[in-house]
This record gives C-alpha cells, structure tokens and sequence, in this order.
C-alpha cells in the first residue's frame, strides 16, 4: 500500500502498519511534527520576570497519520508520556492511542491506560485490531483526503 515499507520501532507499529494496509487504509509513517506546548516548572518570563504560565514549545512526531487523524502505539505509557499526551490533546484533539495491553499506569495502582486515557478526554483502544467504527472514521478521512490531493479536471 504505502510505496517504500519504513522500518518501525516496533513490533506494535508493525501491526498497527500490517492493520491498516490489510484495510487500504493510506497512511503516513512519522512523518511531520505537531508542535504542542508544556509548562516550565521553575520557569521564569525572562522580559517580566514573572512565574505564572511559563510554557515551552516542544514537538511531537507521531506514529501514524491519516489525514486529521493521529494514530499513536504505546506498549509502555510512562508519567511523562502522560503528560505529553494530555497537552498534544490540547492542540490536537483528534490523537487516538492504541495500547498494547491494558496496564496499570503504574505499580500498585488500579488505574489502567485505556481508564487514564478516558478521564482525560484522549480516544484510546487497546490492541491493533481497531473497532469497526474508528476504521469507517479512519476510511473517510483517508478518502478526503485522496480526494483533495486529486487534480480538478476541467
């Protein structure tokens, strides 16, 4: 489907690529970066000096694109990644996370990814094996976009 096959980092990204073509769903592979913006802890405005809602702009490759929407696998979410995600959202708000299992986020903790990911608004599923709703959503959006990219004919 996609012309030269990029090598993944995972074996997750492998079968999330494998999901997708199976489906000739077009993507594209960490390609562009989506900037979002963090608190500084700490920070301070070096023009006021004040200390209030000091941010940074960082950048955020994600895994898979189509069109609008953002397709992210995640075999281990640390604290940071977490936090990462919830400002990606921010800015980003169709960001779906695919988990490989369901985790606790932490040990000695109940709270798994796909409940984390819930309480803080971010779509989530866990497994490569994508329900029949997010495929009919990720279908659209592929069509629209092959659509816009055709050439208008006179």
């Amino acid at each position: 489907m996609n012309p030269a096959s990029p090598k993944y980092r995972s074996k997750l990204e492998e079968k999330m690529a494998a999901f997708l073509n199976k489906r000739k769903i077009k993507f594209k592979y960490e390609d562009g970066k989506i900037p979002y913006y963090v608190n500084v802890r700490g920070g301070k405005c070096g023009a006021c000096g004040s200390v209030k809602g000091i941010l940074k702009k960082r950048y955020y490759v994600p895994d898979f694109k189509v069109g609008a929407i953002v397709l992210e696998t995640k075999g281990r979410l640390t604290s940071a990644e977490r936090t990462k995600f919830i400002a990606i959202t921010e800015v980003y708000p169709s960001l779906v996370l695919v988990f490989q299992r369901d985790n606790a986020i932490r040990k000695g903790r109940t709270t798994t990814y796909s409940e984390w990911a819930n309480e803080n608004g971010i779509l989530n599923h866990v497994g490569t094996d994508l329900p029949p709703k997010l495929v009919a959503k990720l279908k659209a959006e592929a069509k629209r976009v092959a659509n816009e990219t055709k050439d208008p004919t006179p």
